[in-house]
């Protein structure tokens, strides 16, 4: 189990890189009215991937730690804020066929949230963010 913390505890970087990378893309095309585009999509898409992965690693975390006692109130408290922010990372789903404005917006709006929460997680978990 080591392991699978470490690599849940590196891969948080993974995940808030693109959560930057997606916000700073989707600002630029939402300030430069711009067409909702493929690469926009597979950006999502990385995003999205990159928290399931985060949560299913977490989840394996979380099995580990009940079955040998060591659950605690701060990671019930981590797991329902990275569960939220996980929800609000697939929301967008729900735009997908919205004009590029209101699908950015939308987007962006729940990318932020999430990203938000991300950081809110992390901190409440260990402290501080690194």
């Amino acid at each position: 189990m080591d392991f699978i913390f470490t690599l849940h505890s590196h891969f948080r970087w993974i995940a808030l890189l693109a959560a930057a990378v997606v916000a700073v893309k989707y600002i630029a095309a939402l300030v430069g009215k711009k067409e909702y585009s493929k690469l926009d999509r597979i950006l999502g898409l990385a995003f999205s991937s990159v928290t399931d992965i985060q949560l299913l690693l977490g989840l394996i975390l979380l099995i580990s730690r009940i079955s040998a006692g060591a659950f605690s109130g701060r990671i019930a408290e981590h797991i329902t804020i990275m569960i939220i922010a996980v929800v609000l990372v697939h929301l967008p789903v729900k735009w997908r066929t919205s004009e590029s404005s209101a699908r950015f917006r939308n987007t962006l709006l729940c990318y932020s949230g999430a990203l938000i929460l991300i950081l809110l997680g992390i901190i409440r978990m260990r402290g501080a963010l690194i």
